[in-house]
């Protein structure tokens, strides 16, 4: 399930200035570099395209690289 969520995005280091969270540990990301994962995405009201962002820090980018996730 998890590899579905994460696949086909595109991973980009940025520094979080707001309190997100990892998507996978709960912990707060702000003032941190972190990973965001972004999907465009279809939304059915308008027929327009939205990001669907997904937020991670460093260390479990790193762990889905060694496990060939990313």
């Amino acid at each position: 399930m998890i590899s579905e969520i994460i696949y086909d995005r595109e991973w980009t280091l940025k520094y979080s200035l707001f309190n997100r969270k990892c998507y996978f540990s709960g912990q707060s990301l702000r003032f941190q570099p972190c990973y965001v994962g972004r999907k465009k995405i279809r939304s059915l009201l308008s027929k327009r395209y939205q990001n669907d962002d997904i937020w991670i820090s460093k260390e479990h980018y790193l762990d889905m690289i060694k496990n060939g996730m990313v």
